[in-house]
């Protein structure tokens, strides 16, 4: 198992003061299902295939972390089953990535070209989606992207694809837990296109302290 790490959190602990039908998403105005906005999307437009109508809470622990180990400025960021694109629109804002926010079961090496990290939250929940992302990490670091950073509330497939993926690459797990916007628990993995070469190393179990 990859070590467990401890980060000082970034989290806010003010309380957000937003318009009717908002939250603020770590400095994005982001609308909640309550939303004018956001209805007439759902009237309109027909079901998303893989649960991608919702904030989940994932995607908080995945920014929250970036507020601490966040993308270096104008690199290419690729978020993977991006959802409503709010850690992409986070990048984008706060960092000036450019962003390319995808679904990510037929990711090919051509859309991975010229993408320097990847990121993505709550994508990991099916042994299938397990075995996808496997295959995309090994192709996207063969296509020359140098991090990934998935978060998620720690699914057995996740700790799986964690497992798996330390057997090949410098991989570091940690624990993390946000209080805002929302209280979330969770894991984050940091996986850098660097051989492993101690795949075996203990893990290291230390909560980060606040």
């Amino acid at each position: 198992m990859s070590n467990i790490s401890t980060k000082r959190s970034a989290t806010r602990t003010a309380k957000n003061k937003t318009l009717a039908g908002t939250k603020n998403f770590f400095g994005i105005r982001a609308f909640n299902n309550r939303h004018d906005i956001i209805r007439d999307i759902k009237a309109s437009h027909p079901e998303p295939e893989i649960h991608g109508n919702k904030i989940w809470k994932a995607a908080t622990l995945l920014v929250d972390f970036l507020e601490v180990d966040p993308p270096r400025k104008n690199t290419h960021v690729m978020d993977l089953g991006c959802g409503w694109g709010l850690s992409g629109i986070y990048c984008a804002q706060q960092h000036q990535a450019r962003v390319t926010a995808v679904r990510f079961e037929k990711i090919t090496a051509t859309d991975l070209e010229g993408v320097d990290e990847i990121i993505g939250s709550d994508i990991c929940f099916w042994d299938e989606l397990r075995d996808i992302l496997y295959d995309v990490v090994q192709r996207a670091f063969d296509a020359g992207v140098q991090r990934v950073v998935l978060a998620d509330p720690g699914r057995s497939p996740f700790l799986e694809l964690v497992d798996r993926l330390n057997a090949l690459y410098k991989t570091d797990l940690y624990e993390w837990d946000t209080s805002s916007p929302v209280t979330a628990t969770g894991y984050v993995t940091e996986i850098f296109n660097v051989p492993n070469k101690n795949s075996n190393t203990k893990k290291q179990q230390r909560r980060r302290s606040r």
